[in-house]
């Protein structure tokens, strides 16, 4: 599955891991490509601590509620252009937006923390 690093099936469980540096960013991204591809039900994302060794925090949301409410345009949506780290343009939506318009089955850490500007 694109836009996952790791996909665990019958339920598809996309999970994602960044860097302890990307903490600063505290959003989620999409491609492009990623958009009508990914599929998954669930998604767990986390962000690494500064010596890679376990988890600063994580959170695991509905992808579907996602989704739909990404599809309503009910979330602010930040577009960014191609860079060094990706080869197609992509979206970047708020953790907190996510944690307030989607079903979170588990959070834990300082995550959602960023708000829209």
């Amino acid at each position: 599955m694109k836009g996952s690093d790791i996909t665990i099936k019958p339920i598809e469980v996309a999970i994602r891991t960044r860097r302890y540096g990307n903490i600063s960013f505290d959003q989620f991204t999409e491609d492009d490509k990623e958009k009508n591809t990914m599929k998954c039900d669930i998604y767990f994302m986390g962000y690494a601590t500064e010596d890679e060794n376990d988890l600063y925090s994580e959170i695991i949301f509905d992808h579907n509620d996602f989704r739909r409410i990404r599809d309503s345009g009910l979330f602010t949506v930040e577009r960014h252009g191609q860079s060094t780290h990706s080869k197609v343009a992509f979206n970047c939506y708020y953790i907190s937006e996510i944690i307030k318009y989607c079903r979170i089955y588990h959070k834990k850490g300082n995550i959602g923390w960023r708000t829209p500007n």
